[in-house]
This record gives structure tokens, sequence and C-alpha cells, in this order.
């Protein structure tokens, strides 16, 4: 019998058993509190009323205190008093704003692990900045929080804070509790250890961070050589006027701080090397969006593609083609005298020399044509056809076939996902426990696009191998696949269950429906975030006792686990992905029609329950629950509609869709082109994409993890983050 069989059989009891961790330690009680978000921005209030009412024109934010305590204790009831700082925070009435939307919460909710309860709370914040609560299980009968030698990770509390306003400049607030953890009797268990969260930080403004280069530059540049930053935010003008900016010469650094339209952005980067401010320029315009909706953005690496030396003749104006091909060839060893200045007569590369380099810059972009989308592709690919699964995280962008080493290493990585703010990167990494392969969750910093130093946040002592992270969008936690007793190298439907920990590798959570009494059972698919508190859940029917979700999308509250069943979906579709998009947040996901045949099919759903609009198959308007793609032709006479076995969406504004497929028409056996389909626009209720996927471009050597439904490779599929 296996571990999940087990559960059928012996319900919730056995399951908690079989996954927690028993404890060697003495007992203890660790309280690990977090920020949610980390980073908040100051209330704006227009006119000045200071009522904490939402008028035209405010922007008023709101930070919830999440509390978690680790023990491996019982204990019956809890004490808190916690402090901020009062003059950035303040307390509020529930639905006290009827032009809000963020107050429909109390400011007080206990953790969604206690049960029948008796509670009470008093709130101070406004005149101390304290916030006193007590929890106590009701009843004699009831079972105590924790247990006795067993360690667990449990959701005390949740306090939710107004950012005051009228705040002129940056300022932080500490969280600070004084804790009391009590038995039936009214007496202290035992003192727990607090470990204090990194000050909640409340600045003016987003920031906005990149880096952009030159391609083939040799010669020191000037001044006004310098790219231009200039970005149009998602207000009613077409102009790029929002951001602008100018990037260092010398790095390419650029930072644009204090902006407070949330949402989309469109920006253009623009090179200065012929003729500054005048265009076209030898380097190719490029541009990319993305939703703005974290404190910071920080994009990766952008590269201006050369060869665009002859911009005068019709039709190369914009473009690298064949004019630009023949001035380089009819210039060839052209004397000094001749190249009287950089980046003249085909000399792309401002040595004043006119060979081999400028041909190898021109060739490169060939057939390029600006502008050029600058999204990014981390993935997880294996490169060595002589060791299996050796997959290694790559970084390239969307239509550039040179690609680089991401993360640093001779280990095995898989599944990347990238923080909504683009500063950290969460992967999985073969490790070796006892000496048995294990799966374990890293993440690591990016700085300037160069990523530095991995942390194992899932512990040495993890009793489960973890997969395909997803980051919550606020960036304060990840959710994961976690897969008990090597379930997930079996031949199974559904060989993981759905778990949570905190960014710094706190406050591990194995979710476990309320509504059900039982582990959230998936595949090895990235859970869907639909907002920071929920998840959307979708798999087929379970063997044994129903669950709310049998061929069901279900609603996960990420506080308590309560299950919703939303709408029926087709059996055997899968794979769900959601996107905040310039169509909304919309859910994609892998549709089978029970014949063999994968399409990828989207709704849009609300942003605020995450309810589907109408349910499959009886949709109106059309763009629900329709294709994204239906069978296409492509290279090398497969039918995508046949063939979907990863796919994943752009998190930048526009829902550009990626997939790739095996490719053995590249030179090598196994080798694997990447595919595309992008958006091109929104008719009357008819998102359109492009009429076929466009080829990327083909790593030759490109080995393709076999892709099966389930089992060892399922897990450990070629996948990707595409990124702005």
């Amino acid at each position: 019998m296996n571990n999940r069989q087990g559960c059928f059989v012996l319900l919730t009891l056995l399951c908690l058993l079989s996954v927690s961790v028993v404890s060697a330690q003495s007992p203890s009680i660790r309280v690990n509190p977090v920020w949610r978000p980390a980073s908040q921005l100051t209330s704006i209030d227009v006119n000045g009323d200071g009522d904490g009412v939402t008028d035209p024109g405010d922007d008023i934010r709101y930070v919830v205190a999440d509390i978690y305590a680790t023990v491996n204790v019982e204990f019956w009831a809890v004490g808190f008093t916690c402090t901020v700082n009062k003059n950035a925070l303040e307390s509020y009435v529930k639905f006290g704003d009827p032009n809000g939307t963020e107050d429909d919460v109390p400011i007080f909710d206990k953790g969604g692990d206690w049960t029948s309860v008796a509670e009470q709370a008093v709130d101070t914040t406004n005149v101390d900045g304290k916030f006193n609560f007590a929890i106590a299980v009701l009843g004699e009968y009831n079972p105590p929080m924790g247990g006795n030698g067993v360690t667990q990770t449990l959701h005390i509390a949740s306090l939710k804070y107004r950012v005051k306003e009228g705040l002129a400049a940056a300022t932080t607030s500490p969280f600070t509790c004084i804790t009391s953890f009590l038995n039936r009797d009214g007496r202290a268990v035992l003192a727990a250890v607090y470990v204090a969260p990194p000050p909640l930080s409340i600045i003016p403004g987003y920031t906005l961070r990149g880096k952009v280069t030159y391609q083939g530059t040799t010669t020191p540049l000037t001044a006004i050589q310098a790219i231009d930053v200039l970005c149009d935010n998602s207000d009613a003008d077409p102009f790029f006027n929002n951001v602008v900016t100018t990037a260092n010469v010398t790095t390419g650094l650029f930072s644009v701080s204090n902006l407070r339209t949330q949402g989309r952005y469109d920006c253009q980067f623009i090179g200065n090397i012929r003729a500054p401010g005048v265009l076209p320029d030898l380097h190719l315009m490029s541009m990319t969006d993305f939703n703005l909706t974290t404190a910071a953005m920080n994009l990766l690496p952008v590269v201006l593609r050369s060869g665009n030396v002859d911009h005068v003749t019709v039709g190369s104006t914009i473009a690298v083609n064949n004019p630009d091909l023949t001035m380089v060839t009819s210039n060839w060893n052209a004397p000094l005298s001749v190249v009287t200045a950089p980046y003249l007569l085909g000399d792309a590369s401002g040595d004043r020399k006119i060979n081999e380099a400028d041909l190898a810059v021109v060739a490169s972009n060939y057939q390029r044509v600006e502008p050029i989308p600058s999204h990014h592709l981390i993935y997880s690919l294996p490169r060595d056809q002589n060791a299996f699964q050796n997959s290694r995280l790559w970084l390239g962008t969307l239509n550039n076939q040179t690609v680089t080493p991401f993360v640093s290493g001779a280990t095995r990585d898989f599944w990347p996902a990238l923080s909504p703010d683009g500063s950290r990167i969460a992967f999985v990494r073969s490790v070796v426990t006892a000496g048995l392969e294990k799966f374990a969750l890293f993440t690591a910093p990016i700085t300037n696009g160069v990523v530095g130093a991995a942390t194992r946040i899932t512990p040495a002592t993890a009793a489960y191998d973890a997969f395909a992270p997803t980051w919550s969008p606020d960036g304060s936690q990840l959710a994961f696949v976690c897969s008990f007793n090597q379930d997930w190298v079996e031949p199974s439907a559904l060989p993981g269950h759905l778990c949570l920990i905190d960014a710094g590798g706190l406050n591990f959570r194995h979710a476990f429906n309320l509504n059900g009494g039982k582990p959230i059972f998936t595949k090895v698919q990235p859970p869907a975030w639909a907002g920071s508190t929920h998840i959307l859940v979708a798999y087929p029917a379970e063997p044994g006792a129903p669950t709310p979700c049998d061929n069901s999308l279900c609603l996960l509250a990420v506080s308590n686990y309560f299950l919703t069943n939303l709408v029926a979906i087709p059996a055997g579709s899968d794979f769900p992905v959601v996107r905040d998009t310039i169509l909304g947040r919309t859910l994609f996901y892998r549709f089978d029609n029970g014949a063999g045949s994968r399409n990828i099919r989207y709704a849009v759903i609300s942003t605020t329950t995450a309810l589907p609009n109408a349910n499959y198959p009886n949709a109106t308007p059309t763009q629900l629950h329709g294709d994204a793609m239906e069978g296409q032709p492509f290279p090398f006479g497969a039918v995508i509609s046949t063939t979907v076995d990863y796919f994943t969406v752009s998190t930048g504004a526009d829902p550009d869709i990626w997939l790739y497929a095996s490719n053995p028409a590249s030179g090598n056996a196994g080798g694997t082109i990447f595919l595309t389909r992008v958006f091109d626009s929104v008719v009357p209720f008819d998102p359109m994409w492009s009429a076929v996927f466009l080829s990327s471009y083909t790593v030759a050597d490109g080995v393709g993890n076999p892709a099966f439904a389930s089992g060892y490779n399922a897990a450990l599929r070629n996948t990707a983050a595409f990124v702005p």
C-alpha cells in the first residue's frame, strides 16, 4: 500500500503521521511572523481629508502580518500583544471604506488551523501601535493544537493594517510580539522563541531597474551614445513618456523610482550609436511589456542587436537584410582613409575595420526587424546526450539562439521560477541525502541579471521531494509539489501533494483539505496562484473517497485550505496557468478531448473571486473556454494539438504562449525546438493570437527529456520561465 492509498483508508491521522517530522529535539515553540508583502507603497490621499475612505485619485494601501508557530508540543490557547510603527500603519473598520476593495476582512483573523475556538481582541494600534489578542480551543472534547514530539507549522493569526496617508518619505515598521502558549489550566506550556521578520518597508513609489547594452561594440562610447529607455504606462495616450531615462553609458544600468501607476508598461530601448536622437540606429530597437504590481521590477538584461549598417535603402531602414550584407562585403577591408569614423560603411563593431567580425554580427541578426521583443526564457534543458536528465538552467532571449548558463554549478537543476519582481529565482535541484537522490527547493538572488549563491529552503531532513515551484504574486511565499515515498517515480496520475513555504525557508505547510480531511493531491505541475491568497486546483477524479475537485476546477484559500468547487472541466484536463494580462485575470489550461488531442484553452476569470465567467462547454461570449491554440501544422510534420506536453504563458502584459517540441531535424536526434504563439490584439469578445506557432529558435544539442504523462520523466520534464 503506498502513502496515498493509506491516506484513503486511514484518512487524516495516518496522513499527518506519514508527513510530519518526529522531533529529535527538546520541546520547542518558535513564532515566525511574515509581512505580506515585504514592501508596500505609501497611501495617497488626493483631497487630503485623511478619512481613510478611497476618493477619486486616492491610492490606499494595506499590509498583512501572518503569524505562524512551529511547534512540537501541545497547547490549547495563545495570547499575543503585537506592536507596529503607529506613525506608519493604522487600523481600520471592516467595510468602513465604501469605495475600497481591500477592507472586506477584519484587522484580526484567527489562523486556518484553529477549529472551534473562543477569541478576544483589543486594538490600540492608533494609540500605541499595539494589538492584543487571545485564542483558545473551545470545549472539553476538542483536540489541542500541535502534538507532542511531532513538528508542525501552524497558522496562528493574521493582522491586517492600512498604510497611513500623507507619509512624506520612505519609512519602516517592525513587527514585535510578546507571546504566551498555554495549557487547559491556563499555565504556560513553555516560552516561545520569537523570530522577528525584517521590518516592513514603506516607500513612496515603485522602482523600475534594468540593464541594457549594445551588441558588438569595441570602442569606448560617449555620453550621448547611451541607450534611451522610454516607457508608456496604462494611461490613455500612446506616447512613451511615463518613464524617460538613459542607461549608464559604461555599465548599461538604469533605475527609475517613485512610479505610482500600477498595471501595464510597454518599454522601448533605443540606441544612439549612429546619430543620437535620430532613428533608425545601427542597433535595432528592442521592446518589452510587463505588469508593474510589486514594489520594484527588476528586468533581466537586454542586448540591442546590431547589424543595421544600411539604414537608407528602402526595405532596410529598420531591418538587417541583404543590403546590410552587401554593404559589409562591398567595403571589405576598406582602408582607414575610406572608413573615416567608427560605424561607417559596414563597420558594425566601431573599430573602423570591415572584416569577419562585422560579417558575423550582421549575419547573426539577418532578417531581424525592429522592434525586437526582448522577452527572456529561463529554461531547464539537458544539453548532454551522454548524461541522462543532465539538466541545467539556461538564459536566452525569445528570438536568439545564443544561450548562456544562468545558474552556475555542475548540479542537475529543474523547474525555474522567477519572482514577480525579478529579484530572485526559485528552482529544484538534485541533491544526495543519505546516499539517495532527493530533489530540494532552492532560491538565489539576481542582481543586474547575475544569479548569486543559491540557498536550500526545504530542509535536508524533509521527508519529501520538491517539484514545480511557483511564487505568490506578492513574492512572499512559494507553492510547490511535494511528493512522499518517491511516489513521483511511479506511473501514478497524482503523485504529489500541494505544499507551501515562505520565501526565506520558514513556515513549511502541507495543505490539507479542511472540507475533505485529505492532502490536496496533484500532478507534478506548477500550482496556479490566483492572487496572493488563492490557488486554482484542477485534477481528475481521485480513486477512493470523492473530493470537491473531482473533474473540476477548484479554488483553494491559502489561509485555511478550504476548497470551493468553481466549475467542471473536461475529464483529463490539467496544467492550469493563471496570468494577469491585457485580457484581465486569465486561466489557461491543457484541454483533453478524450481522443488523444490536447489543446491549450483559456477562460477569462474574475479578478476578485477567480470564478470563471461561464461553464464549459456552454460558454458565452466566445472567448470563454475557447482554444488559444488549435491543431496547427508546424515544421517537421507534427501537429501541435496532439503534442502539447508542456506549455507556459508569458508573465508580461501580453499573454504570449510558449512550448517546446522534439525536433529531430535540428541535426541531432532529440533536439528541441521552441515555439511561440504571439498575442496580437483584442477584438470584441475575441482575443487574437498569431495564426501559427513561430519558431523561436532551435537548440541543436538540446536533449528533450522524454515526454510522458507520469512517472520519472513527467516530474523532470523540460520547463521554462517565460518573462519580460
